[in-house]
């Protein structure tokens, strides 16, 4: 999942996406965004 070294950023989200992502999760097709840092 992470590892020492790696960069972790948050994101403010409204009511609307926070339920949203819940009922992905629930679901169980939530997919995190990862993106790979090179530099």
């Amino acid at each position: 999942l992470i590892s020492a070294g790696d960069y972790i950023k948050f994101k403010s989200v409204d009511r609307e996406e926070y339920d949203r992502i819940k009922q992905q999760v629930e679901q169980g097709n939530f997919q995190l965004k990862k993106q790979d840092r090179n530099g």
